[in-house]
């Protein structure tokens, strides 16, 4: 299910919670004798994160965030209203609204290029036509708060991902099934066509050079439905690999974004427990067997 449908269906509320880690720090000073710093420092046992403040933004929903590089400011997708928001962080105690940028549609994910220059927001306009999925990646420049580029995914988009570089990115294209509809007697059971897939983003040179590829992940090994992956969300490594989970499918697909091809896929597995309470009898007995997908 993509991020659009669950705030559609719940309406998460509009306001955003800010927290600060509270920690004591060794520091080193510059002695000759004091032993050098590890690059890969241990946290405190005793760090703790506890709000900062809390703060209602403009429109209906909050949903999916990203924050600049800097720390100063968080974006965040309002599907309900078709609004990027940003909130100024720049004084964590007294979060302030920037404004909203307009997209239409309904975003489902936002993402920060490393130089904090840029937002990638991926909008759903399929608008309920499950069999016709449509949706696009639009470039907000955060300097003026405007879309300076759309590029068309060929799909309805979920999440967005871009490597710690900035010259690749992906976004996971759903394509999600219609939850009404009976498949193999199934209620929103799968499959159901179109597929989804995945784009990989060449995010070199200019805006203007930027282009998306469509790599196809149907009929891979470790999908409990080859021919429908819906794939859900998306994260890139400093290779430039993206791993894309298929939520419905259980499992999971690497693909080289640079090359535009699927490295690996496999399934997640299932877990086997002994202390689950399946009935809904009155009472709570946690001993029953329990095998279910990841």
């Amino acid at each position: 299910m993509s991020p659009t449908a669950r705030s559609t269906a719940r309406r998460t509320p509009r306001g955003l919670a800010v927290a600060g880690a509270l920690a004591l720090v060794p520091v080193v000073t510059g002695a000759a004798s004091a032993p050098a710093a590890s690059a890969h420092p241990r946290p405190p046992a005793n760090r703790q994160f506890v709000p900062t403040a809390t703060f209602a933004v403009s429109g209906e929903v909050a949903e999916i965030l990203a924050v600049t590089p800097d720390g100063r400011t968080v974006l965040y997708t309002d599907s309900a209203r078709g609004e990027l928001g940003l909130v100024d962080l720049t004084r964590p105690s007294h979060p302030r609204q920037l404004g909203v940028v307009h997209v239409g549609g309904e975003p489902t994910s936002v993402a920060t290029t490393p130089d904090g220059r840029y937002a990638l927001v991926v909008v759903d306009t399929t608008d309920g036509a499950f069999t016709t999925p449509s949706g696009r990646l639009d470039v907000v420049d955060l300097r003026t708060a405007t879309v300076v580029r759309s590029l068309d995914l060929g799909g309805q988009p979920d999440s967005i991902g871009i490597a710690p570089d900035g010259r690749t990115g992906a976004v996971a294209i759903e394509n999600q099934r219609d939850e009404d509809l009976t498949v193999g007697g199934v209620e929103g059971g799968l499959p159901q066509a179109p597929a989804g897939f995945v784009v990989a983003l060449d995010l070199t040179g200019g805006v203007a050079h930027w282009r998306g590829t469509r790599v196809d992940v149907a009929g891979l090994p470790g999908l409990a439905f080859p021919e429908d992956p819906e794939p859900e969300f998306v994260d890139v490594d400093a290779r430039g690999v993206a791993a894309v989970t298929l939520q419905e499918n259980d499992a999971v697909v690497l693909v080289d974004l640079a090359a535009a091809q699927v490295l690996t896929s496999f399934s997640a597995g299932q877990v086997h427990r002994t202390d689950a309470d399946l009935h809904d009898d009155g009472r709570v007995s946690f001993t029953e067997p329990l095998t279910a997908p990841r």
